[in-house]
């Protein structure tokens, strides 16, 4: 009845190990690289929050929707974050919709987007299929194979 009880305790001190170790390699990080991950992860929260807004008018909307249907809600010359993407699909009830928008992720700038936003737990990284929350450590949430491994990574469900 024990013996489960010691790899579970493994798992969770290398879940959380794992999570200081980036977290103090983003705090860590050269002022270069901090400067880098801070305007990266300004510009994917703006992305994120456009997408989020194009949503609000068109809720029914379901596919991948172009940047250049966005401009409305993003800033005069903010720029795209690089590899922007994003896609919009049904709810299994139908009535709902998942947002997920993501981009390039570059050394702590899912840190920095989630400092941006306040502590927004939408914000995580992918890692093969898991979605890595930079506070929560690894969620239950299986990111669909089209957003990219390794990319910085917001998930928003809207209706049910």
């Amino acid at each position: 009845m024990i013996f489960w009880l010691m790899p579970m305790i493994v798992v969770v001190f290398w879940a959380g190990m794992n999570s200081i170790a980036e977290y103090q390699s983003a705090q860590n990080a050269p002022p270069a690289t901090q400067t880098v991950a801070q305007s990266q992860a300004a510009s994917f929260v703006g992305y994120r929050d456009a997408v989020g807004s194009y949503m609000q008018v068109n809720p029914t909307f379901t596919g991948n929707i172009p940047s250049s249907s966005l401009s409305a809600w993003l800033a005069p010359g903010q720029p795209l974050p690089n590899g922007a993407g994003n896609q919009v699909v049904a709810t299994p009830s139908g009535n709902g919709r998942i947002i997920y928008s993501w981009a390039q992720d570059y050394p702590g700038m899912d840190y920095a987007a989630v400092q941006l936003t306040g502590g927004d737990a939408s914000i995580g990284q992918v890692s093969g299929t898991q979605w890595i929350s930079p506070t929560y450590g690894v969620q239950a949430l299986t990111v669909p194979g089209f957003v990219p491994d390794g990319d910085i990574l917001s998930v928003v469900q809207i209706g049910s």
